[in-house]
C-alpha cells in the first residue's frame, strides 16, 4: 500500500527506535520481527499485512496482523495458540497462512522450529542435575576461627595448670593437706600406673630381642652370606663401628650370577661387629625395625670403585660366595672412613706359626659370644651345643725358635677350653612379682603426700 511505502522510506532513510546499525548488517530490536532484520519484507511497521511467531512460559503462539484492524491498534494482532506437536503445529501455520505471501509463511515455520529446538534443550538442562553454588560468609568463618584459637589456648592453660598442681604436690609444697581435687589426684595414679605397665612391656620386649639376637648369631655362616628371615631387632648387643646413609645397588647375586634387581636403594647403615645392618632411617633403627637381611662383612673384600663412573663416592663389596654390592657415599671423605671401618672388621693375613693359636682364639671367642646371648627362658633344644677342647697354644719357646733364651721366663699359654652353658635359670615366683608391683603402688601413693580416699 502507498502508507507501507511511505513508513519504510521514513525507516529506512530517517530515524527508527528498533534499528541497530553493525559494521557487517542492520537488525531490528521489535519483539514482532519475524527474521531479526532490518528489511522491507521484515518489517513489522512498514507492512500492513504481517505473522509472526512468539513464546511466553513455553507455549508458542502465531500473532497475525491485518489491514482491516488498523483503526484498533490494542485489538491489532491476533493471537493464535499453536499445538505442543510439531506437525500438527506446521498445519495449523498453512491453514491460517493459507493466502499469505511465501515469504512470511517459510519465515514463521523456521522461527517456529528454532524456538521449538531451544525449548527442548531448556527441558533438558533442567532435568539434568547440576551443582548449587553455596557462597562463602568470610566473617562467619574469621569469628568462628577466632573462637576456636581462643578454646585451644583455654583447654592449654587449663592443662598446664593441672600439671603444676600436681608437681606442687608431688613435691609436697602444701604439706599434709586433703582438700584438693580427689579426681584429678586419681587420674595421676592411673597414669603412674599406665607408665609402670609401660615399662615391664619395655623389659619383655627387650628380653624376646636379646633371644632373636642370640638366634641370629647361632644362623651365622662362616661364608659370610646374608642370613635371611632374622629380622635384626637389637642395637646395643653390640657395639656399633660406623653408621650413616648409603645407598646400595646389587650388582652380583651368590655365584657370581647378575641381580635380577639392580635398583638403587637408600638405607641407613650401621656396621656393628662383623654384621652390615639395613634401616629405612634412623627412627626405624632406633626401634629395631630392619629393612631387609644383614650381611656378614668378615670373610668378604672392601675397596673404592674406582671402574664405577656412573655415580661418584662409590665403594665395592665382595663376599667369598660370588655376592657383589655397590654402596653410595656422600663424599670422598666419608667413602675412606666406610672402606676403612669395613676393612677393619676383616682378619689381617697371619703367618703360619700364628695361624693355629688364633683359630683357637677365635673359637673360644665364638663360643663365649654363643654363651652371653643365650636367655634363661631359651629352651635347653634351642641352645647350640659346647664346641669340643681344643688342643693347647704353642709355648714361646716353640713360636721364636732362636730366641728362646728371652722368654723361656714366660708362663705357659692358658687352655682355651670354652666355659659350659648355663643348664637353666630358676623363673621368678608370682608372689615375689605381687610383691614388687605393691611396693611399687606403695612408693607412688606416698609420694604425693596424701592418702587415697
Amino acid at each position: 500500500m502507498q502508507s507501507d511505502e511511505v513508513v519504510w522510506n521514513i525507516i529506512k532513510n530517517g530515524f527508527c527506535s528498533f534499528k541497530v546499525k553493525t559494521r557487517t548488517d542492520t537488525f531490528c530490536r521489535n519483539e514482532y520481527n519475524v527474521t531479526g532484520l532490518c528489511t522491507k519484507q521484515a518489517c513489522p511497521l512498514a507492512n500492513s499485512r504481517y505473522a509472526t511467531v512468539r513464546e511466553h512460559d513455553g507455549i508458542l503462539y502465531l500473532y497475525m496482523k491485518v489491514v482491516e484492524r488498523s483503526h484498533q491498534p490494542a485489538r491489532m494482532w491476533e493471537r493464535v495458540k499453536l499445538s505442543k506437536n510439531y506437525e500438527t503445529a506446521l498445519k495449523q501455520i498453512d491453514t491460517h497462512l493459507i493466502y499469505w505471501p511465501k515469504f512470511l509463511k517459510h519465515k514463521c515455520k523456521q522461527r517456529f522450529t528454532k524456538i521449538t529446538q531451544y525449548l527442548i534443550r531448556m527441558r533438558k538442562i533442567h532435568l539434568k542435575e547440576t551443582r548449587k553454588i553455596v557462597p562463602l560468609n568470610r566473617k562467619v568463618e574469621k569469628r568462628e576461627k577466632r573462637r576456636e584459637t581462643k578454646a585451644l589456648i583455654a583447654a592449654q592453660l587449663d592443662t598446664a595448670i593441672e600439671k603444676e598442681l600436681l608437681e606442687r604436690l608431688k613435691k609436697g609444697t602444701y604439706g599434709e593437706i586433703y582438700n584438693f581435687p580427689s579426681a584429678a589426684f586419681d587420674k595421676a595414679l592411673d597414669q603412674e600406673e599406665l607408665s609402670s605397665e609401660e615399662e615391664e612391656e619395655e623389659e619383655e620386649e627387650e628380653r624376646r630381642r636379646q633371644e632373636r639376637e642370640a638366634a641370629l648369631f647361632q644362623s651365622l655362616g662362616a661364608q659370610g652370606q646374608p642370613t635371611f628371615g632374622f629380622p635384626i631387632d637389637s642395637n646395643t648387643a653390640e657395639e656399633i663401628d660406623k653408621e650413616g646413609v648409603l645407598q646400595r645397588k646389587n650388582e652380583l647375586d651368590e655365584g657370581g650370577r647378575k641381580a635380577t634387581m639392580r635398583s638403587w636403594k637408600q638405607y641407613y647403615t650401621v656396621l656393628s661387629g662383623a654384621l652390615l645392618k639395613f634401616y629405612k632411617d634412623k627412627k626405624d633403627y632406633s626401634q629395631a625395625i630392619a629393612a631387609c637381611p644383614p650381611i656378614n662383612v668378615s670373610q668378604g673384600h672392601c675397596e673404592v670403585a674406582r671402574d664405577y663412573q656412573k655415580k661418584k663416592n662409590a665403594l665395592r663389596l665382595k663376599l667369598p660366595n660370588g655376592a657383589e654390592y655397590l654402596f653410595i657415599a656422600k663424599d670422598d671423605a666419608d667413602v675412606q672412613s666406610w672402606v676403612a671401618a669395613v676393612s677393619s672388621c676383616m682378619p689381617q693375613p697371619l703367618n703360619g706359626s700364628t695361624a693355629s693359636s688364633t683359630n683357637s682364639a677365635r673359637r673360644s671367642f665364638a663360643a663365649s659370644v654363643s654363651s652371653a646371648h643365650q636367655y634363661k627362658d631359651t629352651p635347653p633344644t634351642s641352645r647350640a651345643p659346647p664346641l669340643p677342647p681344643t688342643a693347647p697354644l704353642p709355648t714361646d719357646t716353640e713360636v721364636h725358635g732362636s730366641q728362646g733364651d728371652l722368654t723361656e721366663d714366660l708362663p705357659p699359654a692358658p687352655d682355651s677350653t670354652p666355659p659350659e652353658l648355663p643348664t637353666s635359670a630358676p623363673p621368678m615366683a608370682s608372689d615375689q612379682q605381687e610383691d614388687r608391683k605393691a611396693v611399687k603402688k606403695k612408693s607412688r601413693f606416698k609420694m604425693f603426700g596424701a592418702s587415697k580416699r
